[in-house]
């Protein structure tokens, strides 16, 4: 836990800055009330939690690499859907909509930070989301990890992208393996 002091004047801003967010973003309501009570009611012991984003660590390049590659192949993913009819296509959309990562795991957290930005900057804009909030609240790696891999290999050789003409035959390959 970081210990962090902070003046009655910085506790009062952070308040207000709290207040404004609560109303800013209504999904982080019930986080944004826990912080205001923390800030309100100095609980000095609780002060890490306002920093709880600031890690004070970067995140590895390799952990930029797996988030972009996992954006990639869900965007290779949707694009054999929306070529298929129209029933096929509504069938698997919920198959190849981005789950998301877990917000409540350490590692997950920030990639799904770096998710969020990604899109909202632009770079995989095209991503269907299953979640809005970019959040599947529950661990996705090792399933993202066995679907790249084999996403990967789906053609040997083959730069990544290429990989963005699958088949809806290819596609259901790498979602579910050989089964």
């Amino acid at each position: 836990m970081m210990d962090i002091k902070l003046t009655v004047v910085e506790r009062i801003i952070l308040r207000n800055q709290y207040l404004i967010l609560k109303k800013l973003d209504p999904d982080e309501a019930e986080q944004y009330e826990k912080l205001i009570a923390i800030v309100e009611d100095g609980y000095e012991h609780d002060f890490g939690q306002l920093a709880a984003a600031f890690s004070g660590d970067t995140m590895p390049e390799k952990d930029f690499a797996e988030v972009i590659d996992i954006l990639d192949m869900y965007s290779a993913l949707q694009r054999p859907r929306k070529k298929l009819g129209d029933k096929a296509a509504e069938t698997e959309k919920a198959a190849v909509a981005f789950p998301g990562f877990d917000g409540n795991d350490e590692r997950e957290s920030r990639y799904m930070g770096y998710a969020r930005f990604l899109v909202k900057n632009g770079r995989f804009a095209d991503v269907e989301l299953r979640e809005k909030d970019f959040n599947s609240h529950i661990q996705r790696l090792p399933q993202y990890s066995r679907i790249v891999q084999r996403w990967k290999t789906l053609e040997p050789g083959v730069e990544p992208g290429q990989r963005h003409g699958m088949t809806a035959e290819q596609m259901r390959q790498v979602l579910h393996g050989d089964a």
